[in-house]
């Protein structure tokens, strides 16, 4: 599934998205103004120019100045694995993955004019409506925009040579935002993996710079604090959901990490 829309912040809205969890991956392109998007708990300032990238289970809330514009593109994994080559399929997953690599990607000059071009590409498509040949165009289209936006964040950064250790890391990284609730011992992912910690330590440490723990951690941190946005459990029910024998350890390892209470986090987000 795909999807088009209008991102627009109009005088006197204050906000275009209250605090939400992404259901399909999401780019967003904005065109006009300039404001602040929070994406999992932390903000980012945006203007005209500014991709913002978001995988699902992202949650995000927009606020903004009066005359931001911009486009909405979403799209489910289905429709990315079912259009695309395999290796495109990788590198579009790889492209949402905020842990790798930046999800807000500024454009500006020529390149921006460019990406601008491509948008409009697409928006004319939309607005043809749909026959037979509209499977085709938007595939090909939507692969074109996320191709130079792949290529444009790679220009942005220093070419690590980190590729050898982003297979395994990615192994990792699934593994701990399925698991996280269920074992956050470095040691029990090193035997799911076949690996050993040492190495898992490495494998971290070539691919973001930090431990695997402290992977791990980050990783537990945000499962918890969108648990405790989103849900109607309380924060016992929540502990005990997270896999803590009791509440007082969700406390007081959330305090650790975040040297403030499940609670006071819960309050701050509005619940």
């Amino acid at each position: 599934m795909l999807s088009l829309s209008d991102l627009r912040n109009r005088p006197g809205d204050d906000r275009i998205f209250e605090l939400q969890r992404v259901q399909f991956y999401l780019l967003l392109i904005y065109l006009e103004g300039e404001g602040v998007h929070q994406i999992d708990f932390e903000d980012y300032a945006v203007s005209r120019g500014t991709v913002i990238l978001l995988r699902p289970d992202r949650v995000h809330l927009f606020a903004s100045n009066p005359g931001v514009n911009g486009r909405l593109v979403c799209f489910t994994e289905e429709f990315v694995v079912s259009f695309l080559s395999k290796n495109e399929v990788a590198r579009t997953l790889q492209l949402f993955n905020e842990v790798i690599g930046d999800f807000r990607v500024p454009f500006e000059g020529v390149d921006q004019d460019d990406l601008f071009r491509k948008l409009d590409l697409i928006d004319r498509e939309f607005e043809k409506g749909r026959d037979d040949y509209s499977e085709g165009i938007f595939r090909n289209l939507v692969q074109v925009l996320l191709s130079t936006i792949s290529r444009h964040r790679d220009s942005m950064r220093d070419a690590s040579p980190r590729s050898n250790r982003l297979g395994p890391f990615l192994d990792f990284q699934s593994q701990v935002e399925s698991r996280c609730f269920e074992t956050r011992r470095v040691q029990d992912y090193a035997d799911a993996l076949g690996t050993t910690s040492k190495q898992l330590n490495q494998i971290a440490k070539a691919a973001l710079g930090i431990s695997a723990k402290t992977f791990i951690d980050r990783v537990t941190v945000l499962q918890l604090k969108r648990m405790l946005i989103n849900s109607e459990l309380s924060v016992k029910e929540i502990a005990y959901e997270a896999g803590f024998d009791e509440p007082s350890n969700m406390f007081r390892y959330f305090r650790k990490q975040t040297d403030i209470s499940p609670g006071e986090f819960r309050k701050t987000h509005g619940r």
